[in-house]
């Protein structure tokens, strides 16, 4: 567990996928952690990605993109997203790189 201190909020990182705000404590999950349905808003990348997040960054899943889960195979991998209005498919490997904010469920 490392302690980042900053002036205005202290950040405490769990494992590259958790992410905590003692302001409001805000989660930031991993895009593979979703279910069918869920939408989520991309925060950004897991560290020790550089191979995908290029990849993953030239098909549309950049900072602040809202996407949904539409499908997700009967095994699990690979999962289907709706992002930028096209359907994209991703090893889950690679949406687990992938931070993402869930929304509320309404």
């Amino acid at each position: 567990m490392n302690f980042f201190l900053d002036l205005r909020t202290v950040v405490i990182y769990f494992d590259n996928r958790f992410q905590y705000h003692l302001k409001g404590i805000i989660m930031f999950n991993s895009l593979g952690e979703l279910s069918v349905g869920e939408k989520a808003t991309v925060s950004g990348f897991a560290k020790g990605t550089k191979e995908y997040r290029a990849k993953l960054l030239a098909m549309g899943l950049t900072k602040g993109i809202k996407l949904q889960v539409t499908r997700v195979a009967p095994l699990g991998d690979p999962l289907e997203i709706s992002v930028r209005g096209f359907s994209l498919s991703l090893r889950r490997d690679e949406a687990n790189a992938v931070l993402v904010n869930k929304e509320a469920a309404s």
